[in-house]
């Protein structure tokens, strides 16, 4: 999924920016896949939709590991590392993070699953 930045006039000419997300070409591609979230989670912590710093750094450990490994051939370990990401973002609170970047993360998990 991609992310796409753009400004909109309220009916007062209030100027608003509202990010959207949409598939984008890396979603073939794991590796790239889970760049593309890893910068997607960024954003989500700029805009409120992740408010648990902790739970962001695990979820970021666990995607950098998933590249790791990946990298080192071990996809069965890649595979776990997704499904743990899965079980964390499940396992959180909506005051840690809210119904959008639980959507975001999980549909993005998901495809990298499906991809690998």
């Amino acid at each position: 999924m991609s992310g796409i930045l753009s400004d909109i006039r309220t009916p007062t000419g209030k100027r608003m920016t509202r990010w959207t997300l949409a598939p984008g070409q890396e979603s073939a591609d794991p590796e790239k896949l889970i760049d593309r979230l890893i910068s997607q989670i960024e954003r989500a912590e700029q805009v409120g939709w992740i408010r648990d710093t902790s739970l962001t750094e695990g979820i970021y450990s666990a995607l950098r590991g998933v590249l790791d490994a990946r990298d080192e051939g071990d996809h069965s370990y890649a595979r776990f590392l997704l499904r743990y990401v899965l079980m964390t973002v499940d396992a959180s609170t909506p005051a840690q993070l809210s119904s959008d970047a639980r959507t975001l993360i999980t549909l993005n998990v998901e495809a990298a699953l499906a991809a690998d």
